[in-house]
């Protein structure tokens, strides 16, 4: 792919997937009020994964670096990373942040997020003037056994005049999975795909015409609260409701902890993915380099944490602050 006197070496293509179609870790899609808990969980992960824009004004040794020190390679890093290759220019601190959450909100909502890492040389010399790491959609994958195929309509095949099926070279595929060990997302987004209102939009319609049900709303919530609580134990998520109405508030900071350590070691396995690519990237600059990232809870925090809560060597609160991103 050429575009002025550079040239892009890709072998994927964008064309646009029907969001109507099941995700590869879904049985049916999920639609309507059905799907409010299924669609905020990714989003909701991805702001707690990164401090947003790369600032942080509670994490005051927060910082981003790339190890050995290499300017020249860490403004080609910020730009592969920046969705568009330009809103953050060399700013390595905001292009990282930016998508660690855009690929946990994707390993959320899909349970894979792959990037082919793309480089763009000049036509003459075949330096390398920019390198992207461009999100493919995963629902236009195939995963065999020895490759990776994208597989692409009839229609757009034509237009691009591409094949229907192109095999990717998977040394220049960056895939992201869930950690290992994760608690499985599939039954949580089952169970929480048969919550959001739908049902209580029904029943008080129902009660509205017949007031000899004896239908309580308020209990129905309630109910619907506690379903949700159930389902995302694993994982400590909230899912943007008031726990502290249904829980004693030290089981509410306890769920608020695995939440913390989820998210984590969400964004620990992440950065491991993301080191080898950057890895690759430098190799073929002539170089070396790792991404160092600094100042941000461990899981370690988490565990001690914990051990100050059961002990009540720490007031609520403060336990919290540990853990703000903000």
């Amino acid at each position: 792919m050429a575009r002025g006197n550079f040239v892009r070496n890709q072998k994927s293509v964008w064309f646009p997937v029907d969001d109507s179609e099941p995700s590869l870790n879904l049985k049916h899609p999920f639609a309507g009020l059905e799907s409010i808990y299924v669609d905020t969980l990714p989003r909701d992960v991805s702001v707690h994964v990164m401090p947003i824009g790369g600032r942080s004004q509670s994490r005051k040794d927060f910082a981003v670096r790339i190890q050995p020190a290499n300017d020249k390679l860490e403004r080609l890093i910020a730009q592969g990373l920046t969705e568009g290759g330009s809103s953050y220019g060399g700013d390595l601190g905001g292009a990282v942040c930016d998508f660690v959450q855009r690929c946990a909100s994707r390993l959320m909502r899909y349970g894979k997020a792959v990037f082919e890492i793309v480089f763009l040389r000049d036509r003459d010399n075949q330096e390398i003037v920019g390198c992207d790491l461009f999100e493919i959609d995963v629902r236009t994958l195939t995963f065999e056994t020895k490759k990776i195929v994208q597989l692409v309509p009839e229609k757009w095949a034509a237009e691009r005049k591409v094949p229907t099926v192109i095999e990717l070279d998977k040394r220049r595929l960056a895939i992201f999975s869930l950690p290992s060990g994760s608690p499985d997302l599939f039954a949580i987004k089952e169970a929480l795909a048969q919550l959001g209102g739908a049902a209580l939009v029904q029943m008080f319609e129902v009660a509205q015409g017949d007031n000899q049900l004896g239908y309580d709303t308020k209990e129905h919530i309630r109910a619907e609260h506690l379903a949700i609580a159930a389902a995302t134990r694993s994982i400590g998520w909230s899912a943007g409701q008031n726990l502290y109405e249904l829980f004693t508030e030290y089981y509410v900071l306890y769920r608020r902890l695995v939440f913390e350590r989820f998210v984590i070691t969400l964004r620990e396995s992440i950065l491991r993915t993301l080191n080898s690519a950057l890895n690759t990237i430098a190799e073929e600059c002539g170089a070396t380099a790792r991404l160092h990232i600094s100042g941000l809870p461990t899981v370690d925090d988490v565990t001690r944490a914990l051990k100050e809560l059961a002990a009540g060597d720490r007031t609520f609160g403060s336990v919290l602050d540990d853990f703000s991103l903000l």
